[in-house]
């Protein structure tokens, strides 16, 4: 239902939502009465631009699905700013009041990552219309491995251009797939193994895929270095926030494969909007930061007998070949 088919007034709204929550719910109550009139003022301004210019005083299904989330909520001041923010940011560019009508599971989405996430709640507010994706499209369970995240990966990287651009791509398409999964751990549709195992084949995916980018711009193979995973990644345990720990080995080390690895980390690391992919943690390389970027297999094996502390050697119980040659990278471990 389209906001403009009831032109409910915002006082009402105003007053419906205090007489529901009260105001011993808020830390600052106050604040929390501005936030609500901010949002009311937003839905009269929907209705307005509708043509609906007589308020009515029927409740529209947004606002109650709202007051309900934040009766339930644990933390109402998280999620009532989480909602301005999201009306505020999304209003340019879509009407979010028919997202809420058109899928009350939106508001949902909205409290349970503002209860539980700062992290994705921010990454969604960046990108308002990956929510009407989310709760109006299906399949938003799906499992999915790690060819069918390079997949679609690649299908959105098609109308881009330049490797700015495409990065730019490739960190958005990376940003709606952990909204995707927050959700459905949100919502208990994915249990703590699949959430980390998913989480992990979408870095396998992003670290392949800023791979190709690099190799296309030094004008070489991918395959001349393989990636080695460790740590959480290694062990397809990674959470939404973790670092990526990372060894890279090529079968020659040249000028070459130094600026392939190079512009790879640069690819994964650099801050620029929509933001970074993944931290990258390279201190496991040989001779740590002091170390190249990129070391033949005899070298590191060299160093691990001869040099590698213990904890060094441990960390090479979880390591796997995520990107690059396959091969080269077995055949090392």
């Amino acid at each position: 239902m389209h906001p403009g088919s009831v032109g409910w007034g915002a006082e009402v709204l105003l007053e419906s939502a205090w007489r529901l929550i009260s105001a011993d719910d808020f830390r600052n109550p106050e604040a929390a009465r501005n936030a609500l009139r901010q949002i009311a003022s937003w839905w009269e301004e929907a209705c307005r631009s509708a043509g609906i210019s007589e308020p009515m005083p029927d409740v529209p299904g947004w606002a109650e699905t709202l007051q309900r989330v934040l009766r339930e909520a644990p933390l109402r001041e998280a999620v009532l700013s989480a909602v301005e923010s999201f009306i505020r940011n999304s209003r340019a560019t879509f009407d979010p009041f028919q997202l809420f009508e058109r899928s009350p599971r939106a508001l949902e989405v909205l409290g349970r990552l503002a209860c539980g996430s700062p992290f994705l709640t921010q990454t969604l507010l960046a990108d308002p219309q990956c929510l009407a994706s989310l709760t109006l499209h299906g399949r938003t369970a799906d499992t999915k491995d790690r060819e069918q995240f390079i997949a679609e990966a690649e299908q959105c990287l098609r109308g881009a251009t330049g490797r700015v651009g495409r990065l730019r791509e490739l960190r958005r398409y990376q940003r709606r797939q952990l909204l995707r999964i927050g959700m459905c751990d949100a919502f208990g549709l994915m249990d703590l193994r699949f959430v980390t195992l998913q989480l992990s084949l979408l870095a396998d995916a992003m670290v392949q895929c800023s791979l190709t980018l690099a190799a296309a711009e030094c004008g070489v193979s991918a395959e001349q270095i393989s990636v080695i995973a460790l740590g959480k990644l290694g062990g397809e345990e990674l959470n939404y926030s973790s670092d990526i720990d990372l060894v890279l080995i090529c079968s020659e080390q040249t000028a070459q494969t130094q600026r392939l690895a190079r512009l790879l980390v640069d690819g994964l690391t650099d801050n620029t909007p929509p933001g970074f992919l993944y931290r990258v943690d390279l201190r496991l390389r040989p001779w740590g930061e002091a170390g190249p970027l990129v070391s033949a297999p005899q070298a590191y094996a060299d160093y691990l007998a001869q040099h590698a502390e213990l904890w060094e050697k441990q960390a090479m119980l979880k390591a796997r070949p995520i990107a690059g040659s396959a091969a080269l990278g077995t055949g090392f471990l």
